[in-house]
Parts: structure tokens; C-alpha cells; sequence
């Protein structure tokens, strides 16, 4: 999407109807200037009353944009592994991935990173949290509130 192709005519309210939903694609979107974005996949009558809920001064999202959009501006609290080395939010975004069964390219796809950058934030999660396996890393999740088990 252009940068300035919702911004050429202010009156228009542009939303994004796609099957993409991908955090690089709706956040360009959205930074473009588009009012909202909404899944073709949701059925018919849902995109209709997501359209019409404009004027009532709803915002277009489909709910699995607005749970991405959420977790996207949402930063985790820094944790402190046994060593008390603090791992970053990124690493504890990735701890919880991994315990939620992600691989590394899963993971990689999901954030918009490479997989060797996975492997490196797995790397430096095992050396912090002091563990040698997704399982361990998965106990530590849970002894550390990171998810519910």
C-alpha cells in the first residue's frame, strides 16, 4: 500500500477489505492512513455489520486484527531468570511462543524475524533461564507466570 493512498482524499474513509492478516501488512495499512481493516475470511454478514458500524463510530477491525493489533502494542514486564539476568520483552515474547508449542519458524513468521534471530533469542532465553530444552524453557514459563497451566 502507497503511503499517502488513504491520505490523497481526506473526506474518504479507507478500510482495507483482504485475506491477508500478517502484523507487517496491517500495521502499513494502518500507518498509511486506513480507518480499518477487515478479513474477507469472517462471514458476510459480519463484514457487513462491520462496515455499516461506521456510522455509529465503530471502529472496522475484524477481532483477529484487533487481538493482533493488541498484542502488538502490548510489552511484556521485564523477567528475572534464576541468575537474575533480566530477560527482554522480545525474549519473554518468545519464551512464550516456544511454551505455547511454536517451532522457530512459526515463531519467526508470526513476529516478522528471521529464524536466525529466533534461534539467538532462544539461545540467550536458555543461557539466562539456565535450561537445554523447549520442555525446561516451558517450566520455567510457568514457574516465572508467564502462562497458565
Amino acid at each position: 500500500m502507497r503511503s499517502s493512498a488513504c491520505h490523497r482524499k481526506p473526506i474518504t474513509y479507507c478500510v482495507i477489505a483482504t485475506i491477508f492478516d500478517d502484523d507487517r501488512r496491517i500495521l502499513e495499512a494502518l500507518k498509511a492512513g486506513a480507518k480499518g481493516y477487515l478479513l474477507k475470511e469472517q462471514p458476510e454478514g459480519k463484514l457487513i455489520d462491520s462496515l455499516q458500524g461506521i456510522l455509529k463510530g465503530e471502529p472496522p477491525l475484524s477481532p483477529v486484527i484487533a487481538r493482533k493489533l493488541i498484542r502488538h502494542f502490548h510489552v511484556p514486564a521485564p523477567v528475572e531468570g534464576p541468575g537474575h539476568e533480566t530477560l527482554s520483552p522480545r525474549e519473554v515474547e518468545i519464551l512464550t511462543l516456544v511454551a505455547q508449542g511454536l517451532n522457530r519458524q512459526d515463531i519467526s513468521q508470526k513476529l516478522s524475524i528471521s529464524t536466525h534471530t529466533v534461534a539467538s533469542h532462544i539461545r540467550n532465553i536458555y543461557g539466562k533461564l539456565d535450561v537445554n530444552s523447549k520442555a525446561k524453557a516451558t517450566v520455567k514459563a510457568v514457574q516465572l507466570g508467564l502462562i497458565d497451566y
